[in-house]
Order: structure tokens, then sequence, then C-alpha cells
């Protein structure tokens, strides 16, 4: 089946981003091409969260179909609340919807650009089923959420002779739409309007609708039709912690970083996330990078201020000298 095909991808993304992107190079797989990109938008955060599971993923992985592989990327990425669906062949309503699509990595790659569903905003069935049912919730685009209302959205006419998939998207603003596809003897997901300029997620996939061909071109939309695609994320309080990059960090950390330093006075962006934290106390964690610093830095009681590694450094702008160097092995300091 071609969804035991993804395993190897999993445990090679465990092991390195690079021989992830090696092993897909060499399946030459349609609709698997796009996944070295999102390798190489961010290894880093995937390897790092998916390390954090390894033990559960390494399990699954031992087990056979495409729903263990779906499970493992979950846990990964967050743990079961993880909606996102590729099922496997036996139980989808037609085999096109076991098959994974270059838009179902997209999917996954957003959330480590802070892309994707917090609650809520399941997709069901209507009646009449013309139509689909989108339940309230909230939303992320690239790290500010939006609030979604209940609503419906119907479909174009189906096509006489061919299926086709559209999907249930939600914008920066909750604004909910449907992305229609192209009716073809081999359906794969639409992309219009999914990117931005710079390639970023700036949709939230909710669902892929299958649109069954109908001679009289009748739209109907079951169940077994809808796939889940809403994948969560599930991101620290942003009341008790705060991120903070670096100038020269990488551009994975400054897109989800809650403060971004210039190189100049960093102290003054450390301050201004410590002072943030509510009164019980909090986190605040420094990126990889330099952080360069004219003034002393107050932390509080029950207040920590955490470094990302070696790769951590404060540095005094004056002189240049090293200030703090954060140990990987301990990279927690308390004050207070």
């Amino acid at each position: 089946m071609l969804h035991l095909a993804l395993l190897p991808l999993l445990m090679a993304i465990l092991r390195s981003p690079y021989r992830a992107t090696v092993w897909v190079r060499r399946q030459g797989s349609l609709k698997l091409r796009n996944v070295e990109s999102w390798v190489q938008r961010g290894p880093s955060y995937i390897q790092r969260r998916m390390q954090r599971r390894m033990k559960w993923a390494r399990n699954l992985v031992g087990m056979s179909g495409a729903a263990n592989f779906q499970r493992a990327v979950n846990l990964a990425y967050g743990g079961e609340r993880g909606a996102f669906e590729i099922p496997n062949e036996d139980d989808a309503g037609q085999t096109d919807q076991a098959e994974p699509d270059a838009v179902d990595f997209k999917i996954l790659a957003g959330v480590g650009d802070r892309t994707g569903v917090v609650e809520g905003c399941l997709v069901t069935q209507d009646a009449p089923t013309t139509q689909v049912d989108i339940a309230a919730g909230t939303i992320m685009v690239q790290g500010e959420e939006a609030t979604v209302a209940t609503g419906v959205l119907s479909p174009g006419a189906a096509h006489a002779t061919l299926d086709r998939f559209d999907l249930v998207a939600v914008n920066s603003s909750g604004v909910k739409s449907l992305i229609a596809g192209t009716a073809d003897a081999n359906p794969v997901f639409p992309t219009t309007g999914l990117f931005d300029a710079e390639g970023r997620v700036q949709l939230v996939i909710l669902a892929a609708l299958l649109i069954k061909f109908h001679a009289a071109t009748t739209v109907n939309v079951l169940t077994a039709d809808i796939t889940d695609k809403r994948m969560f994320c599930r991101m620290p309080s942003r009341s008790a912690t705060y991120f903070i990059a670096a100038v020269d960090a990488s551009e994975q950390s400054q897109a989800m970083a809650d403060f971004t330093c210039s190189g100049t006075a960093d102290d003054v962006d450390i301050q201004l996330a410590l002072d943030a934290l509510p009164g019980v106390g909090g986190l605040v964690i420094l990126s990889e990078g330099t952080f360069s610093c004219t003034a002393d830095v107050l932390v509080s009681e029950k207040q920590y201020l955490k470094g990302s590694g070696y790769s951590t450094i404060v540095r005094q702008e004056t002189n240049g000298q090293n200030m703090i160097t954060f140990n990987p092995e301990d990279n927690q300091i308390e004050f207070g």
C-alpha cells in the first residue's frame, strides 16, 4: 500500500533530515515530491519535536498501516489532540483518500510555523448533503489567533464523469472558504491561495472533501467523503512563557518568536519579555544566536531565563565579551 512507504520517511526524520531528503529523492513518487521542501524548511524544529516522542514513534512504526504513521506524527507534534488523517485504504471511502498528497506535508510543516487549529472547527456532513457544517473554534496563522464562527459551505457542481477534491480552509481573519479542486482521473488537492509569497502556509486547512462525479453534476457529500485535516497547534502558555529570537537566529526561530532582537541593546527586549510575565512567575527562552546587551537585565523571583545550549550567547555590546554561555546539560538559570 502506498501509505506504508511513509514509514521509512518517519524513521529517516528521526535519524536525520538529510537522510529523509535523500530517501524522498530515491522514491521518485509524484505524490511525495514536495516532502523534500517540507523537510528543508524546518528540519531542526521537526527533528527536535520528533525526538521528544521517539520512543512512542518507534513503537508505532513497528505496527502496520498509515493510521499508525498518522498517530506517530500527531504524537510528535503534540499528542493525541491531532485530528489530522491519512486513512488506511480499507477505511477510506475511496482509494484516492488514502493517498498522501503534497499538501498533507505542507499542513504538517505549517505547525512549525504556528499555523493550525487551536480548538474546534470540525467539518461534518450537513442536511442537505449539498453542503457541509463547520463547527466554531479558534485557529492560528503564523502565530496569530483568530475566532471561527459556526457556518456552512456549499461545494460547486460535481463533474459528470470525474472526481475532485475541495479543501475547507480558514484565513487569518477566521473567514471560511472552499478551495475548489480540478476533476481528474487521479485527483489531487488544490493549492490556490494556500501559500504566501515566501511559500509559507497562510490558510488553515480543516478538511478535504471528495466531490464524487455525478451524471447530473449533483453534489452529495457524505461523512465518508470528509477527511479531517485539522492539525492542532499546541504551543506553550503565552501568558507565562515568551520566546526571544536573536538577530542572527534561524528563520524558523524568528517566525516563532514573541520578541525579535535587533542586535543592538538586546537587553531592552529581554527585559520587556521578563516584565510581561505574570506575577506568579514564568519562563523566558532565548533562541540560538548572539544577544548584545548594554545594561543589566533584572530577573525577579520565580522568573526563569533559559537558553538553547551553547548556541545561545549573551555578550556585552561595548567590548564583545561573553556575559553568559548556556550549557546544554543544565541550560536553565534560576534567579531569585
